[in-house]
């Protein structure tokens, strides 16, 4: 952390909980007087003595990073369209300088958070409609848009609009607002719009509205619900609210995306599967399960989740990212190797969780995903050290 000639020397060691090892000091010119180890004298360091530095926490008992299974091949599942929606309703299609605040959290150092607000606050940024959160911020001059960019409208036809309202929630009537008719339904081939709502994933409800710029949904016979979609998206939605009892619904979880296909149209539907199933016995900060698509599989032409216990589990990242709306250039396509990525939670552990990968029948110029040899890993970011802080003098 600090070697300046003349201060006092800081250094960060880094070891795995519940391990111990062997440090020593060496330094070819002058000498060290004093050593501590988080504040605690330790001046055998000092001296170039070997001592045995202990971390704490509980020991993992399997490495962080491993192999958790091969997956094997097996006829496509009957809820195969909830293990594909659950990815779709937790990943997003914001710009990736968007993602990349969400990753990086809050900053307390106030030049950055100064350059992040003009970058994000910028005329340009919000017109370009590339960030859901403009559905849910009470301003109609603000929207979430299908970004043609580097896109043309023959795409955008094959997309779904999803929102996912964060828990399970009792709507009234919810509202979407856009700025012309043309937006809310450029290809469809009469004014009816269909919407479709569930609570689970697994059971759908569909109801039809006519398309206007100020669409009105009745949802009041439908109970708690967490997900909607709309199987062709709207081209620019300004504002997305819902009330309950005619009070305005909170909105500070909803989130919303538009670029990825439904599964009963535009060629989405599962036609292989591979599986395997494992049991978590603990979780290392920070980990992850990596889904690997391993070999030629075409473009969007996999899809990967997880279920537990008839819980469907998405996949919020791939690599490469999932398709998004452009501030600058597009994410490019991989139709080979895709990886998805699931958060470890508390609540998977001790319990037998199936990973399940998708081949999909109409990614671009796909091709039959026969060679493919999917794994299923473990493994954390930042690697789970314990830390210590040596201060020498």
């Amino acid at each position: 952390i600090n070697d300046k000639a003349g201060n006092t020397i800081e250094v960060k060691l880094l070891g795995m909980a519940g391990k111990s090892y062997n440090v020593r000091v060496e330094r070819l010119e002058g000498k060290f007087r004093t050593a501590q180890i988080d504040g605690k004298a330790l001046n055998a360091l000092a001296k170039g003595k070997t001592v045995r530095i202990a971390f704490g926490g509980k020991a993992l008992k399997d490495d962080y990073h491993r192999l958790l299974g091969k997956m094997q091949e097996v006829s496509v599942p009957d809820d195969a369209s909830s293990l594909y929606y659950a990815t779709c309703f937790a990943a997003d299609n914001n710009a990736l300088e968007t993602r990349e605040l969400k990753r990086s959290g809050e900053t307390a150092i106030p030049e950055v958070k100064a350059a992040r607000d003009a970058f994000f606050n910028q005329k340009l940024f919000i017109e370009r409609e590339i960030w859901d959160k403009y559905l849910f911020d009470d301003n109609p001059q603000t929207a979430f848009s299908m970004n043609m960019r580097w896109w043309d409208l023959r795409e955008g036809a094959k997309s779904a609009l999803y929102l996912d309202f964060g828990q399970p929630t009792a709507i009234d009537k919810l509202v979407m607002e856009s700025i012309d008719e043309f937006s809310i339904s450029p290809w469809a081939t009469d004014e009816g719009v269909d919407v479709e709502v569930s609570a689970d994933l697994k059971t759908w409800k569909r109801i039809n509205i006519l398309a206007s710029t100020k669409m009105e949904i009745d949802l009041s016979t439908c109970g708690a619900i967490r997900y909607l979609k709309l199987p062709k998206s709207p081209l620019r939605l300004t504002e997305v609210y819902g009330f309950r009892n005619g009070i305005k619904l909170d909105r500070s979880q909803w989130r919303a995306n538009n670029l990825f296909r439904d599964y009963n149209i535009n060629g989405a539907k599962a036609t292989q599967a591979w599986k395997t199933t494992v049991r978590l016995t603990e979780k290392a900060r920070g980990a992850y399960i990596c889904i690997a698509a391993n070999g030629q599989h075409g473009n969007e032409a996999v899809w990967a989740a997880a279920k537990i216990d008839g819980e469907f589990i998405g996949c919020p990242d791939r690599a490469p990212s999932f398709a998004s709306n452009p501030w600058e250039y597009t994410v490019k396509k991989r139709p080979m190797n895709n990886t998805f990525y699931i958060p470890v939670t508390d609540d998977m552990i001790g319990r037998d969780m199936e990973i399940w990968l998708l081949g999909l029948e109409g990614g671009n110029d796909a091709p039959k995903q026969k060679e493919l040899s999917p794994e299923a890993w473990i493994t954390a970011y930042p690697i789970p050290f314990e830390q210590k802080i040596l201060t020498i003098k």
